[in-house]
């Protein structure tokens, strides 16, 4: 951490001589340090109104007090009085400095909040972080602590601390004292009393920041003691753990609980000693319904087949929650993927694939045209891996003479009888209004193309709206088409009409 500046920039209305005499008594602490009125006048100025003012007499408590524990005129810990005279007039003062120094910590602590103090004021609380640590022999604990309790409160303030702190996380031991603050504060009952986001982007920072090998750790505190215990990569790992379930078991809106459930399989699965611990949120989220459901999938697939879960109902799950209302969904092109990826087995049962075939064609007619396109390149990826259901294109004339056998109101896909119907939508499609689509059914369902997987990632996502489609058919060149045998000699000429 570099040295806070000790020069302040004063507004029209501060009064400069306070800011002089702020510099000056730090100036002369330092070269007489058992004066106690210079201290006391440094702290009373601490206490001023101006904004100005405190600041800078803040940071000039700090510089000097910063000095006193590195020279060791500064030993946080109270000392017995001896029988000399001159000693005890020496312990004494340590015992009147130590107590100055805890309310300082207090007050600097409490004076971070001010949104244009956060800069100067928490670069000296990581510097007396680091000079207590040395002095004391033990890391010091309070300001990391404090600040963490902040961090994560309801206040306007937080977001802009924690980008200022965030320097602060790429030592190893700042780390693990952020951790445990967490795991001693987030406990069942408490989670009323903080910000639920705030908490959720402060441990999303933590676990940014922290090193893939033990070998790359860098400590903000190096103590003299070769023999220094070293921090366990594994020791992280279990309270990220406990803070995780204790923070999941909140009630959380649903703007956070979709905030959790986004990063969900790229920023908490990792940081996990067993993953499968948050198979009962997933699986309530999974049951919630609507976007929920749809985030929650990603994370339990990959429960499912990283981490061998058994979750037998996947595919039922999956397939309730392909409706047409799913296909105007921020999330669908995620959601097409996920499918696309669970059905890579060329073990699963026909009837399950035949279902999701079908339920998939009947979406396609009535879905946004710019999801169509990843629809179809799934169902056509669906019979090329089990050809056995090729049979659902065939569709003669007069075979439903009753109506199409498949359920759409079914929620089983055993029970939708799938696989005796066909795809008389993938017909319809072919007359599509738009033209990639109507060409892109015509390609890949075409009897003479042999059939072969593709992937959907250059299918979704399209920007294209309505509107830029309908001019871009505008402006499309039009074929000439003749409505005579030849040519006329000259071109008509219409007489303007009498009046």
């Amino acid at each position: 951490m570099a040295e806070s500046d000790s020069n302040t920039i004063a507004s029209p209305h501060t009064d400069l001589s306070k800011l002089d005499s702020i510099e000056e008594l730090a100036g002369n602490i330092k070269s007489d340090k058992l004066n106690k009125d210079k201290i006391t006048s440094l702290i009373e100025l601490s206490n001023d109104e101006e904004a100005e003012v405190k600041l800078a007499a803040l940071q000039a408590l700090g510089r000097v007090f910063i000095n006193f524990l590195d020279t060791g005129h500064l030993i946080p810990k109270k000392t017995s009085l001896a029988s000399s005279e001159e000693h005890s007039e020496i312990v004494q003062f340590q015992n009147w400095i130590i107590d100055k120094y805890f309310t300082y910590r207090n007050k600097l602590v409490n004076s971070i909040c001010h949104p244009n103090h956060q800069a100067e004021l928490l670069d000296i609380s990581i510097q007396l972080v680091r000079s207590e640590s040395v002095v004391s022999g033990n890391f010091c604990s309070f300001f990391i602590s404090n600040l963490v309790t902040r961090l994560i409160a309801s206040k306007p303030y937080t977001e802009s601390l924690l980008q200022l702190f965030e320097k602060a996380l790429q030592f190893c031991d700042v780390i693990y004292c952020c951790l445990c603050t967490l795991r001693r504060t987030l406990t069942p009952g408490s989670g009323d009393r903080y910000s639920h986001s705030n908490i959720l982007q402060l441990m999303l920072s933590i676990q940014k920041h922290l090193p893939q090998n033990t070998s790359e750790y860098k400590y903000l505190v190096v103590f003299q003691n070769p023999d220094q215990k070293q921090i366990d990569k594994k020791d992280l790992l279990k309270l990220i753990s406990k803070i995780w379930m204790h923070f999941l078991g909140y009630n959380m809106t649903q703007e956070t609980l979709i905030l959790v459930l986004r990063v969900m399989d790229t920023d908490i699965l990792p940081y996990l000693l067993d993953p499968r611990i948050l198979l009962d949120f997933l699986t309530s989220s999974l049951d919630a319904g609507g976007v929920l459901s749809i985030l929650s999938l990603k994370s339990l697939v990959i429960l499912i087949q990283k981490y061998k879960l058994d979750y037998p109902h996947i595919y039922t799950k999956i397939y309730s929650l392909l409706t047409p209302e799913i296909t105007y969904s921020n999330d669908f092109g995620d959601f097409l993927t996920l499918i696309d990826m669970v059905t890579t087995s060329t073990h699963l049962p026909q009837y399950l694939v035949a279902a999701y075939i079908k339920r998939l064609a009947c979406i396609a007619l009535v879905a946004p045209s710019h999801s169509i396109r990843p629809i179809l390149v799934i169902i056509s990826n669906l019979l090329a891996r089990h050809p056995n259901c090729s049979v659902m294109l065939s569709c003669p004339e007069g075979k439903y003479t009753n109506g199409d056998p498949y359920h759409a109101d079914e929620q089983d896909p055993i029970k939708s009888n799938a696989i005796d119907s066909c795809l008389w939508e993938l017909e319809n499609l072919k007359h599509h209004y738009c033209p990639e689509t109507a060409a892109l059914v015509s390609k890949l369902f075409c009897s003479s193309h042999k059939r072969k997987e593709r992937s959907i990632t250059p299918y979704i996502g399209s920007s294209e709206n309505y509107f830029d489609k309908l001019e871009k058919q505008c402006l499309a060149d039009l074929k000439n088409n003749n409505f005579a045998f030849k040519k006329p000699d000259k071109d008509f000429k219409f007489d303007k009409p009498d009046k």
